[in-house]
């Protein structure tokens, strides 16, 4: 066999490899919980107004899980843990859907500062751990948006009207959107994106804390 032939040959095979590596991706991609789908549907982002987003008074999240008897009071189910793994519509934010994609509530930085300065809200960064200690807004809870569905036993005890604003490093990091359908789709119904995210906050001069975040 000559050198060109056995060029060719391992062309070949390497083509094979490469082919048969993205059909197996294909492949686990459909069946996973996780799946990522191949064409993202157009998200359709809603800036808030003021009005809807102070509209309502504080919810505490000392201990959200207790009712006022002092007994443990989680009215969502495991069997709604897995529908919403599984629903492969369950991710609308807004209960509205409509033919061109989802829609997703938006607020700008002087709301989420209005909003932190308040107390009034459950505030997640849906980025990686590793970015998360690098550096963080204050006071945010990581979870990853790749994992949502093994934060369910820490949310499911959570009021589904709590106020929850998520973000992740900008309006081109789709993590915060994943976790807000997740969230959506176990039945929180006040999801709102800081969709400027981790860089929007750090371009605007805000505080960043670096200090060894606690567990969620």
């Amino acid at each position: 066999m000559t050198a060109s032939s056995k060029r060719r040959t391992l062309v070949s095979e390497i083509a094979r490899v490469f082919i048969m590596a993205g059909l197996l991706a294909c492949v686990y991609n459909v069946f996973s919980s996780k799946s990522i789908p191949f064409i993202r549907p157009v998200a359709h982002n809603v800036a808030v107004s003021d009005s809807e987003l102070f509209a309502r008074g504080p919810i505490s999240l000392t201990d959200p899980g207790r009712d006022q008897g002092g007994k443990r009071d989680v009215r969502l189910i495991a069997p709604l843990h897995d529908q919403a793994l599984q629903r492969g519509d369950s991710g609308i934010v807004d209960s509205t859907k409509n033919n061109a994609g989802q829609v997703y509530h938006i607020i700008s930085l002087a709301q989420l500062n209005q909003l932190l300065s308040d107390g009034h809200l459950f505030l997640v960064d849906a980025r990686d751990s590793a970015a998360y200690r690098k550096g963080r807004i204050a006071g945010a809870r990581n979870i990853f948006g790749l994992d949502a569905d093994e934060h369910f036993a820490e949310l499911a005890p959570m009021p589904r009207d709590t106020l929850t604003v998520i973000y992740c490093n900008n309006p081109e990091c789709h993590l915060g959107r994943m976790l807000a359908e997740f969230m959506s789709a176990i039945g929180f119904k006040r999801l709102y994106l800081y969709d400027d995210g981790f860089d929007g906050w750090v371009k605007g001069k805000m505080a960043v804390d670096s200090t060894s975040p606690g567990r969620f």
